[in-house]
């Protein structure tokens, strides 16, 4: 048996593990959360029954992926990067909208959000690009002006129906060009313009209550200017505003201590999305302080072994693929986690592998087999040599053109 499972799950155990055992916990908290959903089905288990089913469906695309070379992956890049950006100008022509947000996507029944594949085509096209990159500085410069390009592209397609993703996908591409070898003298002036940006966005957002030309506005404008109030006030009531808050400090108060075991909570009724965007609340009141350990350990668990296999890498892509990857999966989780415990703004990001959704798991499968796929070939020898002679072959390139060091300085 152990010896089938090998031959199977290959790779990182560590990164297998970690992502098994987001699985189980999603599998037994996504039931626990449920509740007000499944008496609306009519079937307690149906919900859980698919939402199994899309896990081991993503788990299998890991496993495929996994079993092929990085470089494979790559090959894709235009096709995904293309693809998500017709995708994107779909949903904003036709999408389907919830909560004055047209997010969604429907093809032949099937629902899904174009903004978790955007950020998957970053991810391919930021590696790609910045690989070539550095074989010059020529190479670099062209490369750091076509990634801030493609990314402007994305969020502009994105940033009207959900600032968050848009704000997930600036961040990671700076994290991409930091990590890629731009020069400083490019990220300095690339620093200042960003945080300038954020400066204006937070002052319209702040001053300005809403922008009939983007129904979104009022609802980015509330969640920052909301102020916290106190539940002790004689004067405080729950609102639509502060509902989604409010019952996440009850769940979160109600499992101090050891929690009260998953299938007893109380809050699941009445906390919407509480198996989305707010499971890490219901974590806490099933499983008490090991579950708001335990979920943070495993993000980070994941990290640092990336981190370090990464430094094994014998060429940029597969390392940018899986610190790329990893980045993704783990600052989206914290991000879910801040909102839960009342530290962040309500944003709307589902944690990794672990929340209800069909697209969010299986791009997060996608991003564990490119991650373990660098963690099997990622070291080959053959990666450099094809290095060594592509850096041969600009250098030949150099000296017939521009002559050799010697021929420079006669």
């Amino acid at each position: 048996m152990e010896l089938f499972l090998q031959r199977i799950f290959k790779g990182d155990r560590a990164i297998w593990l970690v992502m098994v055992a987001l699985c189980i916990v999603s599998v037994i908290e996504v039931f626990s959360a449920l509740g007000a959903d499944s008496f609306q089905s009519g079937s307690h288990f149906m919900p859980i029954i698919l939402h199994t089913v899309f896990l081991l469906f993503g788990l299998t695309i890991a496993v495929v992926i996994h079993n092929f070379s990085y470089k494979y992956t790559l090959l894709l890049t235009y096709p995904v990067v293309l693809a998500a950006m017709v995708l994107l100008v779909m949903t904003l022509v036709s999408g389907d909208s919830v909560n004055d947000a047209a997010r969604w996507l429907s093809i032949f029944g099937i629902r899904f959000q174009p903004s978790e594949l955007a950020k998957c085509a970053m991810l391919l096209y930021s590696a790609w690009k910045l690989d070539w990159g550095r074989r010059s500085p020529e190479n670099m410069k062209k490369a750091f002006w076509e990634i801030l390009v493609v990314a402007a592209i994305f969020v502009g397609l994105i940033v009207k129906q959900n600032l968050s993703t848009a704000l997930i996908i600036c961040v990671f591409t700076y994290f991409m060009l930091l990590i890629g070898g731009v020069p400083g003298r490019y990220m300095w002036r690339l620093t200042f313009v960003a945080l300038a940006a954020v400066a204006i966005m937070f002052i319209l957002l702040y001053t300005i209550p809403s922008v009939e030309a983007i129904p979104r506005w009022s609802t980015w404008h509330q969640r920052l200017t909301t102020e916290k109030v106190d539940v002790r006030d004689p004067e405080y009531t729950i609102t639509d505003d502060n509902m989604q808050q409010h019952y996440a400090k009850i769940a979160i108060a109600e499992g101090i201590g050891v929690g009260v075991f998953p299938g007893n909570s109380t809050q699941r009724d009445f906390l919407p999305e509480a198996y989305n965007d707010f499971i890490y609340a219901i974590i806490i009141e099933d499983m008490g302080w090991f579950g708001a350990i335990l979920l943070p350990l495993l993000y980070i668990i994941l990290l640092v072994r990336c981190a370090k296999i990464s430094a094994k890498c014998v060429r940029a892509a597969p390392m940018l693929l899986m610190l790329g990857a990893a980045f993704l999966i783990v600052f989206q989780a914290f991000i879910n986690m801040g909102v839960s415990v009342g530290l962040l703004p309500v944003t709307g990001q589902p944690m990794p592998l672990v929340s209800k959704g069909g697209s969010s798991q299986l791009i997060t499968c996608i991003y564990f087999g490119i991650i373990l796929s660098v963690c099997r070939f990622g070291g080959e020898p053959d990666d450099q040599v094809v290095l060594d002679s592509e850096e041969q072959e600009d250098e030949l390139y150099r000296e017939q053109h521009y002559g050799t060091d010697s021929e420079k300085a006669g």
